[in-house]
């Protein structure tokens, strides 16, 4: 069952100013989960884009990040319905949207997180009301479930300001996926992708929006740089990129 609780909690944190701190996993593994749920996050993303979930991996996994009173996100491979149903279904709090080429576009796929009236996603008994039984209690949840797009593309970047912000709680960038839209791919020094930084930030504080971004290799030095420089909602590095790092020998 969704801990209504612990998103009030989340959301306040971001109206204060405070950052909210996560895990990404793309390794099926409730283990990893588990390891990673006694850390201090506020949250854990399971990334079905680039990850090698299924759907029973998938709510397993939910559901041990769901015990140890830690916010689970999905980031969606894609907007379709059937997705993002799939994994609100499964007893996510939330949705992470990639690839939004535009606002006109964000305010359609939204529809699709949302029950009626706010939106037309199917309504039904599942895993994340408890099989029905906490249908009630679900209904006020789905009516505004955690949604955070992805800014990946230049398109997006450039229409940003027209975004409605009552209707989302952040926006994540994704870095690589941007640098490639921008044309200077992994290059994070460069002039266009710090400019374009620029901007989203600076559109997010107009509009009032948290802005976050995936701290792809670990480090503190980094990820103190990014919280100074006003990023709130933040992904610090992800399962496979640590194992890949930490897991060597000569």
């Amino acid at each position: 069952m969704i801990n209504t609780k612990l998103i009030s909690k989340f959301r306040k944190k971001f109206k204060s100013g405070d950052v909210c701190i996560g895990a990404w996993m793309q390794i099926p593994s409730t283990d990893i989960a588990e390891i990673l749920s006694k850390k201090k996050f506020d949250w854990i993303a399971l990334d079905l884009e680039h990850g090698n979930f299924n759907r029973e991996t998938l709510t397993d996994i939910i559901r041990v990040i769901s015990l140890s009173n830690i916010i689970p996100l999905v980031r969606v491979s894609n907007s379709s319905s059937e997705e993002i149903k799939n994994a609100l279904d499964s007893g996510a709090y939330g949705v992470i949207l990639p690839m939004i080429k535009s606002s006109n576009e964000l305010k359609s796929i939204l529809k699709k997180c949302k029950w009626p009236p706010n939106g037309d996603r199917g309504v039904a008994y599942f895993r994340g009301n408890s099989w029905g039984s906490k249908f009630n209690e679900y209904k006020s949840f789905a009516k505004k479930p955690i949604i955070i797009p992805m800014v990946e593309t230049k398109e997006f970047v450039n229409d940003l300001k027209n975004i409605d912000n009552s209707l989302i709680d952040a926006l994540f960038i994704g870095p690589y996926d941007l640098s490639a839209s921008l044309g200077v791919f992994g290059k994070f020094n460069s002039t266009r992708y710090r400019n374009s930084l620029k901007t989203i930030i600076k559109t997010c504080k107009n509009l009032s929006i948290p802005s976050g971004i995936h701290i792809v290799q670990p480090s503190n030095k980094d990820l103190k740089k990014t919280i100074n420089n006003g990023f709130q909602f933040i992904a610090y590095s992800l399962d496979t990129v640590i194992f890949d790092k930490y897991y060597t020998f000569n």
